[in-house]
């Protein structure tokens, strides 16, 4: 199944963009290798429909970010060698549509300029220690603190103090000076 990509710009575009001189110089370098994995999947004509139909749809500042990824993509491809070309290929047949909706949630919350907040978010997670014990626990934080907004009522000191004789609040508040003996 040959394929002749043709890579002229379309009638009426200008092609003095930076990240369209460095995709079309990246092609050129790289074009038969590229083309030679490409052919081997059925579903990078699906994705490149969906990518063509996204950048007609698209505003200039958002061809231009999407040309830019390409460009990368192209360079990280030129470093692959076979046998990871051939597992990406192997990837993509495997798990097309699984790759496809990773992408596209990357893509949404890079839109909204999320993903760097939620890279360090992770990077900030991943420095904390925390096991499964304390993961449950905080579980159960989180679910305490939704089950009393909806069902908190006000209540006075004598309320309060009734509240005191509660087997769910004593085991609550066992668990509050757990926590704190816990701390120091």
């Amino acid at each position: 199944m040959a394929t002749d990509y043709n890579f002229e710009p379309a009638e009426g575009t200008d092609a003095t963009s930076d990240g369209e001189r460095a995709l079309r110089e990246a092609i050129d370098d790289n074009g038969e290798r590229l083309a030679a994995v490409l052919e081997q999947t059925d579903q990078f004509g699906d994705l490149l429909e969906t990518v063509i139909l996204v950048i007609a749809s698209a505003e200039e500042e958002e061809v231009d970010r999407v040309t830019e990824s390409l460009v990368n993509l192209v360079a990280a491809g030129d470093a692959l060698t076979s046998d990871q070309a051939a597992r990406l290929v192997e990837i993509i047949e495997d798990d097309g549509d699984q790759v496809v909706e990773a992408l596209e949630t990357v893509l949404e919350l890079q839109r909204r300029d999320q993903l760097e907040d939620l890279i360090e978010l992770a990077g900030t997670l991943s420095a904390l220690e925390v096991d499964d014990d304390a993961a449950e626990g905080l579980n159960r934080l989180v679910g305490a603190v939704s089950d009393a907004e909806r069902e908190s009522e006000p209540v006075g000191v004598v309320g309060f103090a009734r509240g005191l004789f509660d087997r769910e609040v004593r085991s609550g508040l066992g668990y509050l000076l757990a926590v704190l003996r816990s701390l120091g």
